[in-house]
This record gives structure tokens, sequence and C-alpha cells, in this order.
């Protein structure tokens, strides 16, 4: 069974719903990271109000360090881009419940999009760092930021790790 590891990046758009930044997906079945996207936004930041402009402000600058602006490709390949990426695997593994409604929407028939925290996923802050020696202009460098592409491969290793451990066979 085919399976990846997926985390998004996202700020919040004119009507509150989610706006994908960044999205990557790993598999240490196929050598690591899969693809990983920064977007370009939906639309120009002038239709936000100020306080959504400053709720994403803050995301950007305590979160991920995205800013609205930032990215490569355009929005609206969004759908076909994800659908391209999931097509390889039975299963995908997404960490929050956000994460998973918004992968169910563009997942291709037959894939599997499961909520990794319902395995014991622990807060992705408490699973070690991983070192990076690069990012694309668009990302922040910070190490308090949150990294798409990094926390994948940290849920994919915490997984790999798991599974190898073995199971407890103790007797009361």
């Amino acid at each position: 069974m085919a399976y990846a590891f997926c985390d998004i990046q996202m700020l919040r758009g004119a009507k509150d719903e989610y706006v994908v930044k960044e999205f990557s997906l790993y598999s240490s079945q196929f050598d690591g990271s899969r693809g990983t996207t920064i977007f370009k936004p939906p639309y120009a930041d002038t239709i936000l109000s100020p306080e959504q402009r400053k709720r994403n402000t803050y995301i950007t600058r305590h979160i991920h360090g995205l800013k609205w602006n930032s990215g490569t490709v355009p929005y609206e390949h969004l759908g076909d881009m994800i659908q391209e990426l999931l097509r390889d695997y039975n299963r995908i593994y997404v960490k929050g419940v956000e994460k998973l409604r918004l992968l169910l929407r563009y997942a291709p028939p037959g894939v599997l999009v499961y909520n990794i925290e319902r395995d014991g996923c622990p807060r992705l802050k408490t699973l070690p760092k991983l070192f990076v020696s690069f990012h694309g202009s668009d990302h922040s460098v910070f190490p308090t930021h949150n990294c798409a592409e990094l926390n994948a491969k940290r849920m994919g290793l915490w997984y790999e790790f798991t599974r190898a451990q073995p199971k407890c066979r103790c007797r009361k």
C-alpha cells in the first residue's frame, strides 16, 4: 500500500475560508519529498478587511513566515496540483481536522485521507527538529516558523518509528 504524509500551511481569506499557502507531500517509500509548492494568493489582499489582514500578519510572523502575496504557483492550479500529487497513493496521512477536510475536497477517488492524530501523533513541536539547508525565497528560515515540508517529513518519520516498535505483550 503506497502512502504519504501531507502538511499544509494556510492563511485566512475574505470569507474566513482557509487559503493554502504551502502544500507538501512526503513519502519514505519514494525517498523523501514528493512535492512542495507555495501558492500565490487567490485574490489581492485589498479585498481583506483590516482585521483579516491583521490576523494574517500575525500568522505570518508567528506561525509559518509566508506572506499573503508570496508564492510561485497560481492559486487556480491548487486542485489539479493536489490531485496530481495524491494520485500515486492509496492513503494520505494529515494532521488535523481542517487539513483533513481540505484534502477530502481534492483527493482523487480511491485515495483515503486519514487524520494521523487518531494514531496518537503528538504535537509537531514535540517531534525532533530536522535540518534543512534551503528554503525557497518565499519561505521564512526562522527556526520557530512552521514549514509544511519539514512537518510532513517529521510526521512520516514518527509514523515509521512507531510502526517499527514491537507491541507490548505484557501480562497483568
